[in-house]
């Protein structure tokens, strides 16, 4: 059986992909060109990769309501980490909700989380972030943010 999953009018198989993961909330241009950027470098090297920035949701207001409109990409990018070979985050990671919970999916998931800058186009990854990824949660919790 094939493991493919439809994804608009594309297709991606199962855990052939990695999952960028970028602060786009009270980012300029809700941090579109930094994850272009990462994601441009990643596939040069073959890498083949979801970026939630190429994805937008049609007719979601900027008025919207932060906690709904977080709401409304969830629904889409988790299920998105969820089928994908890990997670790879960009700088400022930890400061954004909706990486949070994107990188929280992934370490329940069992999946790798990888520091995008530690790769930054060397064509190999360093290991996994699962202690430096708990000790941000220690932290959001210590202070009531989690």
């Amino acid at each position: 059986m094939s493991k493919q999953m439809v994804i608009g009018e594309s297709m991606m198989r199962f855990e052939s992909y990695w999952y960028l993961s970028g602060p786009m909330e009270d980012q300029p241009e809700h941090g579109i060109p930094t994850l272009a950027e990462a994601a441009a470098l990643l596939r040069a090297t073959g890498e083949v990769v979801w970026n939630p920035g190429e994805h937008p949701i049609a007719g979601v207001p900027e008025t919207m309501e932060y906690g709904a409109r977080l709401r409304l990409y969830m629904v889409q990018d988790l299920p998105m980490v969820a089928g994908a070979r890990g997670v790879i985050v960009l700088p400022g990671w930890e400061d954004s909700t909706g990486c949070c919970l994107e990188v929280w999916t992934a370490m329940y998931l069992g999946l790798p989380v990888l520091r995008f800058e530690t790769w930054a186009g060397k064509g190999t990854f360093t290991a996994d972030m699962k202690a430096e990824v708990s000790a941000v949660f220690e932290t959001l919790d210590e202070r009531g943010l989690w």
